[in-house]
């Protein structure tokens, strides 16, 4: 499959490029894939978000559950980046903030 070697046919080596490391990863597929993972899913979930908590309304459970799966997703796929170091802390926040919320709604 000599095509797969020009640049117009780059194929990717799959999870054997990921998690990215320097002299490792095809640079151009993980910029494809931060591209889709951060336009594509983390600003609308961020807008989700910021309306749910305008109104004041407590964030349900699954979608709070679905942001952590998604932050660890793009820690495990780009390990050295703020995902792991500011947004895997604020999701498990996120998660235990939710939770009490929702316990003190039952409770009233």
């Amino acid at each position: 499959m000599s095509f797969s070697n020009s640049y117009f046919f780059k194929i990717s080596g799959g999870l054997s490029e990921l998690p990215a490391a320097v002299g490792k990863t095809n640079f151009e597929v993980f910029a494809t894939f931060w591209f889709f993972y951060f336009g594509i899913l983390i600003i609308p979930l961020g807008l989700l978000v910021h309306s749910i908590e305008k109104a004041n309304r407590t964030l349900p459970h699954t979608f709070t559950v679905s942001y952590l799966l998604v932050v660890i997703l793009g820690s495990y796929m780009i390990p050295n980046s703020g995902m792991t170091l500011i947004m895997l802390p604020h999701a498990l926040y996120m998660l235990i903030i939710n939770f009490i919320r929702a316990r003190k709604s039952l409770v009233s």
